[in-house]
């Protein structure tokens, strides 16, 4: 993506390097958007990308990684084990945070036609990376739940 002239990215190298050890620019991931809060991951994963999606219990608290499956599973999607891009079939994979809270829902990245994957990262930019691995780590955890639906 071509920046517009002195725009400075959100994302800072040390943002990446505390937040995502494993991406390493140029080489597993490259920028494709400019940083909004116009919409996030979750969004992001369900093609919306003018509201911001964020589920929360009836006493206004965060829900956990189960609900975001659920929510996904209202769309379409399934669960399955195989990351490999397949014709006809959106996938996404779903990160659990694995320090304090094992099912704590911590972000969802969607598989692009050409095998990668996309995430909006919070109100930072939106990148395209090779991996669901490559975002796993310490802010988003290890755990990734793959789902797909046919489209």
């Amino acid at each position: 993506m071509n920046f517009p002239p002195n725009y400075h990215l959100n994302l800072t190298d040390l943002q990446i390097k505390n937040h995502f050890p494993n991406l390493r620019k140029g080489e597993n991931f490259k920028f494709t958007s400019l940083g909004t809060d116009d919409y996030n991951c979750i969004a992001w994963a369900s093609e919306i990308t003018d509201n911001w999606v964020q589920l929360y219990d009836l006493r206004g608290t965060k829900t956990d990684a189960v609900s975001y499956v659920n929510y996904f599973k209202s769309l379409g999607f399934d669960i399955t084990t195989d990351k490999t891009v397949e014709e006809g079939k959106l996938k996404i994979a779903i990160y659990i945070g694995t320090e304090h809270l094992e099912h704590e829902f911590k972000h969802v990245a969607r598989q692009l036609p050409n095998g990668k994957w996309t995430s909006k990262l919070g109100e930072w930019e939106d990148i395209e990376h090779n991996t669901p691995e490559a975002l796993a780590g310490k802010s988003y955890g290890e755990n990734i739940v793959i789902m797909e639906k046919l489209i």
